[in-house]
């Protein structure tokens, strides 16, 4: 399945489709499950996932919502930068107090 962002530079009749798709995907996988032959279970969640970025995205179209199609760049918080340091958070803050 595509990123949100790919999915944000689809035509909303191109969602639609895919929407249908991952339905008939998911009513699929719901009666390979109630029948006892659907091996991977972490499949259903994927599906009902897929089907939920799906829909924000064509509701974001609907809405005529612009969203940026770049991925802000990652902050580093205390605890994170403490650890890619090789020190504890805990030493960190004792140090500064």
């Amino acid at each position: 399945m595509a990123t949100a962002n790919e999915l944000r530079q689809m035509k909303p009749d191109e969602l639609t489709r895919m929407i249908d798709q991952q339905r008939d995907a998911l009513f699929n996988l719901q009666l390979k499950l109630r029948t006892g032959h659907l091996e991977n279970t972490a499949s259903l969640g994927a599906a009902k996932k897929d089907i939920a970025r799906l829909a924000t995205v064509m509701r974001e179209h609907q809405l005529g919502l612009k969203r940026a199609t770049t991925a802000a760049p990652a902050r580093k918080t205390e605890k994170g930068a403490a650890k890619a340091q090789g020190k504890s958070a805990r030493a960190t803050k004792a140090k500064a107090k």
